[in-house]
C-alpha cells in the first residue's frame, strides 16, 4: 500500500501571540502537521508578527512565552516561514529583532506562494 503523498499547508496567522488562544493553537496545529509529514508554511500578517518579537516577557500577564514555541518549528522540519513586511514596518520591528527564522516577504510574495498550496487556513 504506498502512502499518500504529503501536502503543501499554509497556515496564516493573524493575531497577537497573547490575548487569545489562536495563535497558540496555530502553532499546535503546523506541528502537529508536520509531525505527520506534511510540508508546512506559517505566514505572519497584522499583529500576528508580533508573535516573532524576539525578547517576549508575558510572565506579568501570566502567560507562556510562544517565542520558546515557535523555536520547536526547526526540530520539525518547518523552514518556510514569512512575515509580511508591511506588518513588520506597522509594528516597528527590525528584520535582526524576529525570534524565529522568518523571511520578510511583501504581499505579492505571499500571494504567489498561497498559488502553490494545497490547503491554506488563516485564523
Amino acid at each position: 500500500m504506498s502512502q499518500p503523498s504529503p501536502k503543501n499547508i499554509a497556515l496564516i496567522c493573524h493575531h497577537s501571540p497573547y490575548g487569545s488562544a489562536k495563535a497558540r493553537e496555530l502553532i499546535d496545529v503546523a506541528l502537529a502537521a508536520a509531525a505527520f509529514d506534511q510540508n508546512v508554511s506559517l505566514i505572519f500578517m497584522g499583529a500576528g508578527v508580533l508573535q516573532l518579537k524576539d525578547g517576549q516577557d508575558p510572565s506579568s500577564i501570566e502567560q507562556k512565552n510562544l517565542g520558546k514555541l515557535l523555536s520547536m518549528l526547526e526540530l520539525y522540519d518547518i523552514e518556510n516561514i514569512f512575515a509580511l513586511d508591511s506588518a513588520i514596518e506597522q509594528f516597528g520591528m527590525k528584520d535582526g529583532s524576529l525570534s524565529a527564522a522568518a523571511k520578510v516577504v511583501d504581499a505579492q510574495n505571499i500571494a504567489n506562494w498561497l498559488q502553490e498550496q494545497d490547503i491554506c487556513v488563516s485564523l
